[in-house]
């Protein structure tokens, strides 16, 4: 609680919204991002206070954004819109992965680029946190969205826990339309990142709170989480839902992919399609959920209609689960959808930007047998099984 932090958070918010005018000036960036991630801890948390920092209450920072968006007015024109993908623990060995199946499946011999991703893939990044040569996603989100490193387990604020503007507070200071899409909870680590501030990851109903009364509104919330939504702050006879206090904030609030479609946008909207994260795409088709397609769409028409220019941030979240778990039916297809849905970004001819935040799992592709003399080995890969 410095009150010397005041004038630095301008700063930091004012260089992440000129961030924002300067990464619209690329089409699109993909990088795979190298390193691996551990299996959280899960460990429970109550939500006993807002993170330590330069603002001292949630009405305090409410306020300052408001200020910064009424400077920033004149300059709205001249932003550009921007969507920025991540595909969480898509690393090198699960991208090999599903470019080996995806061209298997169209027939292609293996060495063939078959990801669309494939086309615009310019680099790579280290992953490492501020206390790991391992990230974690809180740590990986918070590089991406505040541009500082950070202890694992943190959302967007510094090892010391004091909070840092997310390029998502920047674009809302300016204010541009926004938005979030997430496959996981969208209290999970990932879209937090860009939502919200904790001193630790696994505090989501304080995550949701901050989420659904935040000034200026994010524009459209999409994953699962409902749960979370359930939690309730006050006291006595005043307690509400974290949803109630979105809904009297103004959203709309949505549960099945028909609704999802039905939306206007009229209002702003919060789907949450699950108690938790949303179903594997494998597992997908015959439910009322709608795919990470059928989200980031409906997303970016919502956030057009707008007729301003807009961030959007959309999460293939469940890539990672699955490699926590060593399902590489599941990761595959994730990450095919996920290819998918970067394709039909990229062609509506806004700047895009694709990324990862670790790898997950350390997949290998092929097993080693010796040949007929059991000298030199031999490698085989069959991905006809995924292909089921």
């Amino acid at each position: 609680r410095s009150i010397g932090m005041t004038s630095h958070m301008e700063q930091v918010v004012k260089k992440a919204i000129w961030v924002t005018s300067a990464l619209s000036l690329v089409f699109v960036i993909v990088i795979v991002a190298f390193g691996s991630s551990a299996k959280q801890k899960q460990t429970p948390s109550p939500c006993p206070h807002y993170a330590a920092g330069s603002y001292s209450t949630i009405s305090d920072f409410k306020e300052y954004m408001l200020h910064l968006q009424e400077e920033s007015k004149q300059e709205l024109a001249d932003r550009k819109s921007l969507i920025v993908m991540l595909a969480d623990g898509f690393g090198p060995s699960a991208t090999t992965l599903s470019r080996l199946v995806k061209a298997a499946k169209n027939g292609q011999t293996p060495g063939a680029e078959s990801l669309y991703l494939d086309e615009h893939l310019v680099g790579a990044a280290r992953t490492y946190s501020a206390d790991s040569l391992v990230t974690d996603s809180a740590a990986g989100i918070t590089a991406y969205s505040c541009a500082s490193k950070t202890n694992n387990g943190m959302v967007s604020v510094l090892p010391n826990t004091s909070p840092i503007a997310t390029l998502m507070e920047a674009a809302r200071a300016a204010g541009m339309a926004t938005g979030v899409v997430a496959t996981s909870r969208i209290t999970h680590a990932t879209p937090a990142g860009f939502t919200s501030h904790s001193v630790h990851r696994d505090m989501e109903a304080f995550i949701a709170w901050q989420q659904a009364q935040a000034v200026p509104q994010v524009d459209v919330m999409l994953g699962g989480g409902r749960r979370s939504y359930m939690a309730k702050f006050g006291t006595g006879n005043e307690a509400k839902t974290v949803l109630q206090i979105a809904q009297d904030n103004g959203y709309q609030y949505v549960q099945t992919r028909d609704e999802l479609l039905a939306a206007d946008g009229s209002k702003p909207l919060l789907g949450l399609f699950a108690d938790s994260h949303m179903h594997f795409e494998i597992d997908r088709p015959g439910t009322e959920q709608p795919s990470l397609q059928d989200m980031a769409k409906k997303a970016l028409s919502i956030l057009q209609s707008k007729n301003k220019p807009f961030l959007l941030f959309i999460e293939g979240s469940r890539v990672d689960q699955a490699l926590h778990m060593n399902d590489p039916a599941s990761a595959t297809l994730d990450a095919a959808e996920y290819d998918d849905t970067f394709h039909a970004m990229q062609s509506t001819g806004v700047s895009v930007v694709s990324v990862a935040d670790h790898n997950t799992g350390g997949s290998s592709v092929g097993a080693q047998f010796p040949d007929d003399e059991g000298c030199y080995p031999k490698y085989f890969f069959d991905p006809s099984i995924l292909l089921r």
